[in-house]
């Protein structure tokens, strides 16, 4: 059982929407997708403190949408992904010299970073955690200019969130982005062997 202490230092730095959240599922091809949770009403169900224990003890993995609506003001959120698939480097020792200089980048100008194998154990997520929620176009400007530091070529990754503003209907929901450590066992144990590799 995880303690509700521990939940909730996973939680708060990857709350984003509080009004929806998604689920995995498994597809007829072996790949896996999400969908929004609805209630029976056809509203969508929030996330609580369940939801995001269930995510880390492997019972449901779940996703978010970011950014998130302000009203009349620029959507923000609380954090940024860079997605580093190994199909884009011709090397695989590439994509980790790569890692390893955006983690020193970050953690050179006090930026909090996490990097994770993805799920395809075809590269990596780094997760870079703003020290207070930031407007999405400064959250991927932030990215970018990090990009730029490390000379890394911007084509060669993906950055969430993709999105500046969200329509005034509500229709949109954002960019729906995986949380890592679902399971938190096999997964998380090599989330941490990644860290450590990338501090060296």
């Amino acid at each position: 059982m995880i303690e509700p202490q521990k939940i909730e230092l996973f939680k708060n730095p990857f709350e984003t929407r509080r009004d929806v959240y998604a689920v995995q599922y498994s597809k007829s091809d072996g790949s896996v997708g999400y969908y929004p949770v609805k209630r029976e009403d056809g509203k969508y169900r929030q996330p609580t403190i369940e939801t995001y224990r269930d995510h880390l003890i492997g019972k449901r993995a779940i996703g978010v949408y970011q950014p998130i609506p302000q009203n009349n003001s620029p959507p923000v959120t609380p954090f940024v992904s860079l997605d580093l698939n190994r199909e884009k480097f011709p090397f695989k020792e590439e994509t980790q010299d790569i890692l390893r200089k955006l983690v020193e980048v970050c953690r050179i100008n006090e930026i909090p970073v996490y990097p994770e194998i993805s799920r395809s154990r075809k590269g990596y997520h780094l997760w870079i955690l703003l020290e207070t929620p930031a407007e999405a176009c400064k959250g991927r400007k932030t990215a970018i200019r990090l990009l730029e530091i490390a000379r890394v070529d911007r084509a060669r990754c993906k950055i969430c969130p993709k999105q500046d503003w969200l329509d005034e209907t509500g229709y949109e929901l954002g960019n729906l982005i995986a949380l890592p450590l679902d399971g938190w066992g096999s997964r998380s144990q090599v989330s941490c062997r990644v860290q450590e590799k990338a501090q060296k």
